[in-house]
């Protein structure tokens, strides 16, 4: 399941789209909601996991961008990137040794399916900032 972030009035190609599987966004609204509770008590936090089309209106977008730019840099949100990071590092090393019944290694059968072992929070905030800005409120589906 994913979820797909669209923007009501995009100002930009940025501002049109934001788009996250299951866990990316669990994680990313996990942190909306800690990091600016105000803003996103705009709608009821179980609408943040759903794919109702709730969302906020354009203040609520550019006050949550600000909260997540101004948290972007923390020791906390560091630590989450390292986090996103080593959890798939994790799943790099189990799959790059795994050997498929044939004999064959997964690794050269089917690279494209080996994690990169790169954190990847803070890119995706940064993305995620960049499409509130723009967005005119967006919706959640």
């Amino acid at each position: 399941m994913g979820f797909d972030i669209y923007g009501k009035a995009p100002r930009s190609k940025a501002g049109r789209y934001f788009g996250a599987n299951w866990g990316a966004w669990e994680q990313i609204a996990r942190l909306c909601l800690r990091v600016a509770p105000g803003s996103c008590s705009q709608i009821d936090e179980k609408y943040w996991f759903s794919n109702d089309g709730f969302g906020l209106n354009d203040a609520g977008a550019i006050a949550l961008a600000d909260a997540l730019d101004h948290a972007i840099n923390t020791d906390a949100i560091r630590y989450e990137d390292a986090l996103s990071g080593q959890q798939s590092a994790q799943d790099r090393d189990a799959l790059l040794g795994a050997v498929l019944p044939d004999g064959r290694q997964l690794a050269f059968v089917a690279p494209d399916i080996i994690p990169s072992g790169n954190p990847w929070l803070i890119t995706r905030l940064r993305d995620l900032i960049a499409f509130l800005r723009d967005s005119g409120g967006f919706e959640i589906w």
